[in-house]
């Protein structure tokens, strides 16, 4: 028995000519790069607190080596 071969299948219906298609597939891709763009804007903010977190760290570090370990008294 032979194997089955699978078909290409468009998901355009039949007499729908391919500007529809583009139209779509033009549609999706802004679409997704302009939630692509709102991620990285919310990423960038927390990036930045991050990096301001990091360097209060370094800043501390180079204020102790500076001045000593603070005395526990």
């Amino acid at each position: 028995m032979p194997i089955p071969v699978a078909r290409a299948v468009s998901w355009a219906p039949r007499g729908c000519g391919t500007f529809v298609v583009m139209v779509f597939r033009l549609i999706y891709l802004v679409t997704i790069r302009m939630f692509d763009a709102l991620l990285r804007t919310a990423r960038s903010d927390n990036a930045v607190l991050a990096e301001l977190l990091a360097l209060r760290h370094e800043a501390a570090v180079l204020r102790r080596q500076i001045h000593g370990r603070p005395r526990l008294s």
